[in-house]
């Protein structure tokens, strides 16, 4: 809908839901997978990355277009996953590499033999002052210099903090039988073959994180108005002072048949959208499945704005119930890395690339029951 970087950052700046929708689903993936690497689990990598995007969609002014703006967006993220344990790292200052000794580089590579998840899950195990240097070292090349800048220490004590993390990673590597020819040495500033295996399997990490992020960023980003102060409701309740007793009980009369009518119409207008993802000939086994209000129907895709998400589930199912009446369009995003996720496009119902060819849900009264087909890449 926004072709290019100008007309996004311009649309999100304008607090235009569909534009920070697309660019959340543009770089969520990516960022995902750095704030699984700073963050010991899922929930705390969740966490970084919702702060990332509040911080994010807070400074997007910032940003001068001078170079790309993913890179200034990792950047962004980095920097929210260190200070998200900024408080916690405790480093001592004083600390001289040159007390310290490591292992010298590794003939054989054991971390090649093992699986993306269970290279990750040892970064998630690392001490947490471990885990920031390591990160910051392999993954965004800092050099020690910067790190201590960043992290608020010196030198000294990032060296021995990467010291003590290569040690912890190749313990964790140790098979039981084998040490993989430790040995101890002086300095090491180079990266061994270890480190290479990490960096090859998780720079580049993506994962799709919880439609529930989303949900709670969309929140965030445009949050309800507050009520009244505390002089308006003193005013509110001024208006109902000193009033005859007919007027109370007309005015509990009135309050009784309104709450009646809430019942009696609340599911009025209201419809459960139902139905399967197919890439192909298969159903999906997850993704996420997303439907954008529209308000213009002539050109609806000039008036779409984000309404709510619902996961695609191992059948291939996806839901949304107690949906308003009115225009919709949907669109369903294979996420993950799965072999269906990696030949299959993000698709606007039904078969649609774009959203100004998507063709429009009508809600009304009844429930609707469809199916989306995605696009092959």
């Amino acid at each position: 809908m926004f072709d290019d970087d100008k007309d996004l950052i311009s649309g999100c700046l304008k607090k235009d839901t569909a534009a920070e929708y697309q660019l959340y689903h543009r770089f969520a993936p990516k960022m995902f997978g750095i704030c699984l690497r700073y963050g010991r689990n899922q929930s705390e990598a969740e966490e970084i990355l919702q702060k990332g995007f509040i911080h994010l969609f807070s400074h997007l002014h910032q940003f001068k277009f001078e170079g790309s703006l993913e890179g200034w967006v990792r950047r962004v993220f980095v920097t929210t996953a260190i200070n998200y344990y900024a408080k916690r790292l405790k480093f001592r200052r004083n600390v001289e590499y040159a007390d310290d000794k490591e292992y010298s580089m590794v003939q054989e590579d054991p971390a090649s033999a093992l699986s993306t998840k269970e290279l990750l899950g040892i970064i998630q195990s690392l001490p947490e002052g471990y885990r920031a240097v390591f990160n910051l070292y392999v993954f965004e090349n800092y050099e020690h210099k910067e790190i201590a800048e960043l992290l608020g220490i010196s030198a000294g004590a990032s060296k021995s903090q990467l010291n003590r993390a290569r040690n912890f990673v190749k313990s964790r590597l140790d098979d039981g039988e084998k040490r993989y020819n430790i040995a101890y040495a002086g300095i090491m500033e180079d990266k061994d073959p270890i480190e290479e295996s990490f960096r090859s399997a998780l720079s580049d990490l993506e994962a799709e994180p919880p439609a529930r992020v989303w949900e709670s960023l969309h929140m965030q980003l445009h949050p309800l108005p507050k009520p009244a102060g505390i002089w308006g409701r003193v005013a509110t309740f001024s208006l109902l002072a000193d009033k005859p007793i007919s007027f109370y009980f007309a005015l509990s009369s009135a309050a009784i048949i309104f709450f009646v009518g809430i019942l009696y119409f609340g599911s009025g207008g209201h419809a459960t959208v139902r139905g399967h993802a197919y890439a192909g000939a298969e159903r999906l086994t997850q993704g996420t499945s997303v439907l954008f209000e529209v308000a213009d129907q002539a050109m609806p895709w000039d008036s779409v704005t984000y309404y709510r998400s619902a996961k695609v589930d191992h059948y291939g199912h996806f839901q949304f119930t107690k949906v308003d009446a009115g225009r919709y369009l949907m669109r369903v995003d294979p996420g993950g890395n799965s072999e269906l996720a990696s030949a299959y496009l993000p698709t606007w119902f039904d078969r649609h690339a774009a959203a100004d060819s998507g063709r429009l849900i009508m809600i009304n009264r009844g429930d609707v029951n469809l199916d989306a087909h995605l696009l092959k890449k």
